[in-house]
């Protein structure tokens, strides 16, 4: 007879872990569904499996396990954002990282789709030419740089002493994949020229990662 059974953590033992369930206890093609957090997991016991023990794909029980493991059947969905508001981050002439930008760690090897939004606000600024900023995804470790494709631009206004919301910016959804599990992410911007007075200020910005697989 299967047995079903329902979580809230995949590990750490306990009445409300996955591998909490005493193996004594657990029968081939037994199910369970782990929820935690932004998270849900779909599992399959595979009592002759013997696998070694690698959340969240294969979970072995913490008391009695022989080579009865839990398997990771589904797509799970695996959510990594931060928002920050507040900021009074002023452009510089080149890309250099927001200040108070969310700043997320990657920690789950697997692919992602990743997406921002900013809100670039005018304070007292002068242009007198139409220049550009830009905005970009950024990997701050494990050979440093831009995420290919995870960037948008916008042109300023020619304008005098102005302060009002220049843009909100979305760059666009991109697809990231990564074999590693410490891939910190976070956001970057610059524009070509600077004001000739006041500033251009990143007011707002958002981050996530959504596991697609």
């Amino acid at each position: 007879m299967i047995t079903f059974y329902e979580k809230t953590a995949l590990t750490g033992g306990g009445g409300t872990a996955l591998d909490g369930i005493d193996g004594a206890a657990l029968n081939d093609s037994d199910i369970a569904f782990v929820q935690n957090g932004g998270s849900f997991y779909e599992y399959l016991l595979v009592a002759a499996s013997g696998a070694a023990a690698n959340s969240p794909y294969v979970i072995a029980p913490a008391t009695n396990p022989g080579t009865k493991r839990w398997i990771l059947q589904s797509p799970y969905l695996y959510n990594i954002s931060g928002y920050a508001t507040g900021l009074s981050y002023q452009l510089t002439a080149g890309q250099a990282a927001i200040t108070g930008a969310p700043s997320k760690t990657i920690d789950i090897p697997g692919t992602y789709l990743l997406m921002a939004q900013l809100q670039v606000d005018y304070v007292g600024a002068t242009f007198a030419a139409v220049r550009n900023a830009t905005f970009n995804i950024y990997r701050t470790n494990n050979t440093p740089g831009n995420v290919p494709n995870a960037q948008q631009a916008f042109k300023t206004a020619i304008i005098t002493t102005q302060t009002y919301t220049a843009e909100i910016l979305s760059i666009p959804p991109v697809l990231y994949t990564t074999a590693n599990n410490n891939d910190v992410l976070t956001l970057y911007g610059g524009i070509d020229v600077i004001p000739s007075a006041g500033s251009i200020q990143v007011i707002a910005a958002s981050l996530m990662a959504q596991r697609i697989r």
